[in-house]
């Protein structure tokens, strides 16, 4: 893997990091889905909500 793709790989990383802290600050998977412009049944699969 060249440095490119690593840094391409951090950089998701962090992205899907941040979707979860927002999810945990109740932000809705279909608000950040439409941020990101993309399907919500992406954030919800990606990043599955805590049952409380």
């Amino acid at each position: 893997m060249n440095e490119s793709h690593k840094m391409l790989k951090i950089l998701d990383d962090v992205k899907w990091l941040l979707v979860l802290q927002l999810q945990q600050q109740g932000v809705k998977s279909a608000e950040i889905a439409k941020v990101l412009g993309v399907d919500a049944a992406i954030i919800s699969r990606r990043v599955p909500r805590n049952k409380k």
